[in-house]
């Protein structure tokens, strides 16, 4: 008997929630079309789409209303291109337009901004997502199928990382960033997994340190405290930037781990400074947005690192950003505020909160971005009218105003008639290592109460 052809099932090749081609399908049909094209010397487009903030709306619905969202998004994908050359749901919230019209991609591209952002009702729910896209073509950017799916994740990468729904295009120089990136995670794990020991169990680590910034009162000059930055010293690339090593720690799964350590030697650097006459020293940590998704965890890292220490919770401030500010972070953030630590929202004035969200966090700071004393102009009185709105925005709320990046006497003046109540920045000093510090706030700690003096 002549065994039947080994015919595969509709079923295996299609998604049941969206409707459109599965990931084997999608892979199979991208090595048959780049072949094709090749071979008749046409062009494809590849484009990816990653909606954003589709987890939290599916964490709200629930995963059969999530999995009817996700059928309205293979619905809507069909109406943009419906002669495409396959569209096909390649991962949880990815999808993938292969297009035999290369010149067809703007306006494809436009058309599926438009449609994966505009409002959809599911559940009796009103969800609002938005998308972001990446795009590579076969005859400028791949050979074959693999590497054109490869140019077009590493384009999606850097819509991810620039965010605002990018749409964005391969270019040569994200292959070589993307390599750079690569290597860079590749050291960043090689040295956790080097100090992870030192990092559970005690302080000093091989290639990780501390460095602590002074703050100052604007009006008496007095020391307030430090701002704790996490620094990484390579053994051959020498220092790597916290822009540079932060974002992959996070994206890596690292940030839990380096964030407990940089809390537990922060206390514990803390509490071995000088104290003078005046009120003790603080000092600031700074917390990730993906340190306070873990909730619990993020609360018990704070409270053990007080505990570990010794510190006074009310010389701990813990410091986010103003993304950090999404609705579910209100517990966590008044948890922490009640063991007594301080609060910070740093940077503020670059991302937007507006007044009645800022109000509902238990804030006890905000952070003045750098900025902001930029744009002081020393001929221009009325150039400091935002850095005004900002103290008069935080004495309503009775927090203090700490601004950054202070470089120039003439600025810290004019923060001062402004009303800032601190400032940090190189006109006082550098961020200091450890034993620097403790040498720093033994100078500067008052002996007997300070004088306020008048401002410049």
């Amino acid at each position: 008997m002549t065994p039947k052809p080994n015919r595969r099932r509709e079923s295996d090749r299609i998604d049941p929630i969206s409707g459109l081609a599965n990931r084997s399908q999608f892979l199979a049909a991208l090595d048959d079309e780049t072949f094709r094209a090749r071979r008749t010397g046409c062009d494809l487009a590849l484009i990816l789409c990653d909606v954003a903030r589709f987890k939290a709306a599916n964490d709200g619905l629930g995963p059969l209303l999530g999995d009817r969202l996700l059928g309205r998004l293979g619905g809507r994908l069909r109406s943009v291109a419906p002669d495409a050359a396959l569209l096909a749901r390649i991962s949880g919230d990815g999808f993938g337009v292969l297009l035999r019209d290369a010149d067809r991609t703007p306006a494809i591209c436009a058309a599926l901004e438009d449609a994966f952002s505009r409002p959809f009702m599911i559940g009796g729910q009103v969800v609002a997502l938005s998308v972001h896209i990446g795009v590579a073509r076969l005859a400028a950017h791949a050979q074959d199928g693999p590497s054109l799916l490869h140019a077009a994740d590493i384009a999606l990468h850097e819509a991810q990382r620039v965010g605002g729904g990018m749409v964005t295009e391969f270019e040569d120089a994200m292959r070589v960033a993307a390599a750079e990136r690569h290597d860079l995670e590749t050291d960043l794990r090689q040295a956790v997994v080097v100090d992870e020991y030192d990092m559970q169990k005690a302080y000093a680590c091989a290639q990780f340190f501390l460095a602590h910034q002074p703050k100052h009162c604007l009006r008496s000059g007095a020391l307030t405290g430090f701002e704790a930055l996490l620094r990484w010293r390579h053994p051959t690339r020498g220092p790597v930037s916290p822009a540079a090593f932060i974002p992959i720690a996070e994206d890596a799964g690292l940030i839990d781990l380096l964030g407990a350590w940089a809390l537990r030697v922060a206390c514990r650097d803390a509490a071995a400074w000088p104290q003078g006459d005046g009120p003790p020293l603080k000092v600031a940590v700074n917390m990730s947005p993906l340190q306070l998704r873990r909730g619990p965890l993020a609360l018990r890292a704070v409270a053990d690192a007080l505990e570990e220490s010794g510190l006074a919770p009310e010389r701990l401030e813990i410091e986010v950003t103003e993304s950090a500010l999404v609705d579910d972070a209100v517990d966590l953030l008044t948890a922490i505020r009640d063991l007594g630590v301080g609060l910070a929202l740093d940077d503020f004035g670059t991302g937007y909160s507006s007044l009645s969200r800022l109000s509902r966090f238990p804030f006890t700071t905000l952070k003045i971005d750098k900025a902001f004393v930029d744009a002081l102009r020393p001929d221009d009185p009325e150039s400091d009218w935002m850095i005004r709105a900002i103290v008069g925005l935080g004495a309503g709320l009775s927090m203090t105003t700490v601004v950054e990046g202070v470089e120039e006497d003439w600025r810290r003046a004019r923060l001062a008639q402004a009303g800032c109540d601190e400032m940090q920045g190189y006109l006082a000093s550098r961020p200091l290592e450890r034993d620097a510090a403790a040498a720093y706030a033994l100078t500067h700690v008052p002996k007997t109460p300070a004088l306020e003096v008048a401002a410049e």
